[in-house]
């Protein structure tokens, strides 16, 4: 059966962030929960080893209100990946 070369899906998980104030000199953490929706296309390079390329938009929304005032509570963060998978 031939592979398929593009791939898609989710991943879902936790992210963390920190905000450094320089005037103050103190460091303040949030973490948010976080949805990837991604699609990527595979290249077979040999026989166990395959190359390409994975888009991602990365969604988050922060778990507690009380993030620093500069840093934002929701968000999106687009990726675009060189991928590079051992079978």
């Amino acid at each position: 059966m031939p592979r398929v070369p593009l791939r898609a899906g989710i991943a879902l998980g936790l992210l963390g962030s920190s905000f450094y104030d320089t005037a103050q000199g103190r460091i303040e953490t949030t973490f948010a929960l976080a949805a990837s929706p991604y699609v990527g296309y595979d290249r077979p390079l040999s026989k166990r080893w395959s190359g390409g390329a994975l888009a991602r938009l990365t969604l988050y929304r922060s778990l507690f209100g009380d993030s620093p005032a500069s840093a934002t509570t929701t968000g999106l963060l687009p990726s675009l990946l060189a991928t590079f998978t051992f079978r």
